[in-house]
């Protein structure tokens, strides 16, 4: 049996990247980070495809707190 992924891609300052990836990394099996273009930003999260509400809800969170995140688009792996 597979399991579909999601790969979320998104943009934020660069310097958000590593409290976002420690923030999701608290989020036990919510997915994990990675990071595409550190200089500009770009990561994107790994998730199980049946999780991309409490992605969204994730990323929605650290705006509430103020980060300057955005979810540029999703794809499924």
């Amino acid at each position: 049996m597979t399991i579909p992924v999601a790969k979320v891609h998104l943009t934020m300052d660069s310097r958000d990247i590593y409290y976002a990836s420690w923030n999701l990394d608290a989020c036990d099996g919510l997915g994990f980070m990675q990071t595409d273009d550190a200089a500009h930003g770009k990561a994107a999260i790994i998730t199980p495809a049946n999780l991309l509400d409490e992605v969204r809800s994730f990323v929605g969170g650290l705006q509430a707190e103020g980060m300057n995140i955005t979810i540029d688009s999703v794809e499924e792996l």
